[in-house]
């Protein structure tokens, strides 16, 4: 992750000096783009309650999304190889580092989920929605706060179709949001499921209305497997690159056509199961663990044969008493502040709680070490 590279990039290096290794960087996702989508939605009038109620304003959010973009922009020039977690978001970081060898490798799921489930459409009501909170509206908070606002109400007005939100650490906020909008009697809050399964084969459709977000949903993956039909927001369905054709899932780009997917998949059973059988021919063709092994193992190949090269390079040099070769891990340093700035550690350290935390651990003396 671009938290960890950051944190010990500097660590690397030391190691490097005494015994040289070529760098395969898994960023799982680019994190900034998170926090850039989320700012540009909020500045087009969507008042997301994580900014709303944030330690930080919004322009102070922006001014440092912009150096946490800038720094991971750098990282992906500091490996032999970066690893992406869809080929959307190898597109991406290729757009931002053309240098970069960028790969790209999903998710394995295993394949004991794609066994078929007994119940069928007749015997599943309902809407699903499902994901980690730790007490916070950032991200998944936003998301469903957004489909509770614009969203359920025009459902509601058409079929008395249920939700539940289950989760771990759901926030109070939710609960008082739904009561206010006098959702109660339509919406079940399930804190902290042992196991999800039942929740996957008694619900009709599982959702994802995401409006900002960077790699991909492993609950989306998961739900595919398990044969629930999913209804997507376009920035959802866009990172595993499924498109409407596909018939993959029910894509919603705005209210209105998410409204529209969630009324089709509880009335059409036609259409229930043709998303429910494309969903798990998705993931049988692109979560299998024989296909990821094998990328992962021409990743590796890959990374040997750039260390072999590296080597050689650095015997030339040595016996032409040329310049010494530099390894990729020490051709960039992230950015920095030019001094400390007491009120920038504390915004610093509230935003990013790894680092806080590594910070009271004593792995550094402040937030500008870790910089």
């Amino acid at each position: 992750r671009p938290t960890i590279f950051q944190l010990s990039y500097r660590f690397w290096r030391k190691v490097y000096q005494k015994s040289s290794f070529s760098v395969i960087y898994d960023c799982e996702a680019l994190w900034f783009r998170r926090d850039e989508e989320m700012l540009r939605l909020y500045n087009d009038g969507i008042r997301f309650p994580s900014l709303e109620m944030g330690d930080v304003s919004p322009a102070e959010k922006e001014l440092l999304n912009t150096a946490e973009k800038r720094n991971e922009i750098k990282l992906l020039g500091m490996a032999d190889i970066v690893v992406a977690v869809s080929e959307n978001e190898k597109e991406i970081a290729s757009q931002l580092y053309p240098e970069a060898d960028i790969r790209a490798i999903g998710h394995i799921m295993g394949q004991e989920n794609l066994s078929e489930s007994p119940n069928g459409f007749n015997k599943r009501r309902g809407i699903l929605f499902v994901a980690s909170f730790d007490n916070k509206m950032y991200y998944n908070g936003d998301s469903i706060w957004y489909f509770l606002k614009e969203i359920y109400p025009s459902i509601l007005l058409k079929s008395e179709i249920n939700l539940t939100i289950a989760g771990r650490n759901i926030p109070d906020y939710l609960r008082r949001y739904t009561n206010r909008l006098d959702l109660d009697r339509y919406v079940t809050f399930m804190e902290s499921p042992e196991d999800l399964r039942p929740l996957f084969e008694s619900h009709r459709m599982f959702i994802a209305p995401h409006l900002y977000g960077s790699g991909i949903q492993f609950k989306l993956s998961e739900a595919l497997s398990f044969g629930i039909p999913c209804v997507m927001s376009k920035l959802s369905a866009d990172a595993f690159a499924i498109t409407e054709e596909s018939k993959v899932a029910c894509i919603g780009p705005d209210p209105e056509s998410f409204t529209s997917c969630v009324l089709s998949l509880d009335r059409d059973e036609l259409q229930w199961n043709t998303f429910r059988e494309n969903g798990i021919s998705f993931i049988q063709q692109t979560h299998s663990r024989q296909q990821v092994l094998k990328v992962w193992s021409g990743v590796i190949q890959e990374a040997t044969r750039k260390y072999r090269k590296m080597k050689a390079a650095e015997r030339i040099s040595m016996a032409n008493e040329g310049q010494m070769v530099k390894h990729v891990l020490f051709t960039n340093d992230l950015w920095a502040a030019s001094h400390v700035c007491p009120e920038g550690e504390t915004l610093y350290m509230k935003l990013f709680p790894d680092v806080r935390d590594a910070v009271k651990a004593g792995l550094f003396p402040s937030a500008y070490q870790h910089w």
